[in-house]
């Protein structure tokens, strides 16, 4: 668990799905570790920085992305990813596993309650 801005509790993101979301926001377009710490927070996910940077290296060692250094026009270089053919592949299957596991998760809230 992190705590957010407000001193409150958030829960983290499960780590099972942070590959899954990185490959998904890769699929929108190449993107800086920054970039997508964003973008994932942004969608409420609560992730750090330094774990998505393990998790792009991990990614990147794999064969699912590739990298390379570029200007930035307000600072130092930085590093920006993009998906590989298996990187494609990989995001492909991740949106499959998100939406089988979003379908069981509903399931189970909307499910009548079997104890009495």
């Amino acid at each position: 668990m992190t705590i957010d801005r407000n001193d409150r509790p958030t829960p983290d993101m499960p780590r099972q799905f942070q590959q899954s979301f990185l490959l998904i926001g890769l699929e929108r377009g190449e993107s800086h570790g920054y970039e997508l710490t964003e973008y994932l927070r942004g969608l409420n996910m609560p992730i750090d920085l330094a774990t998505v940077y393990r998790k792009l290296q991990s990614m990147e060692r794999r064969g699912l992305i590739i990298s390379r250094w570029e200007e930035s026009p307000s600072g130092p270089k930085r590093r920006i990813y993009q998906l590989t053919d298996a990187g494609v592949a990989a995001a492909q299957d991740a949106v499959k596993e998100l939406e089988d596991v979003a379908e069981m998760v509903s399931c189970a809230l909307n499910s009548p309650t079997l104890v009495k």
